[in-house]
């Protein structure tokens, strides 16, 4: 069905302004968790662990992106991370890179081929 169809369709429908005023309200509703559940982009469990990860000595600033297959962003936080990207100041260390490493697949369960380290720029 065309929008154009759907439009005609509502007119046709009593108390059609109202019915629309609900579906918009309804939809901000739902879209209000979304919006106080990311920080910076980030989502509430990816600014957590980049919290985490940043007090590993040497790691400085240090940022995750979590991938999920799908990547449904309703449902993002109930599922299975499949992926992990880490942008960290003190990744050009390769000690402080293995301890990255280590920490996000002892906390996401990831294989070390589904997590990948890069240097991020200084402030």
């Amino acid at each position: 069905m065309d929008v154009k169809k759907l439009w005609e369709n509502l007119r046709g429908v009593k108390g059609w302004p109202l019915l629309l005023a609900g579906l918009l309200a309804g939809l901000i509703c739902l879209a209000a968790p979304l919006q106080q559940q990311q920080q910076g982009n980030l989502t509430q469990e990816e600014s957590r662990i980049s919290g985490m990860l940043s007090l590993i000595t040497g790691a400085g600033d240090t940022r995750v992106l979590l991938h999920y297959a799908g990547e449904d962003s309703l449902l993002g936080s109930q599922r299975k991370p499949e992926g992990a990207l880490i942008l960290s100041q003190g990744a050009d260390n390769p000690a402080v890179r293995l301890q990255l490493l280590q920490a996000v697949e002892t906390l996401l369960g990831l294989p070390q081929e589904r997590v990948e380290i890069f240097l991020m720029e200084g402030p």
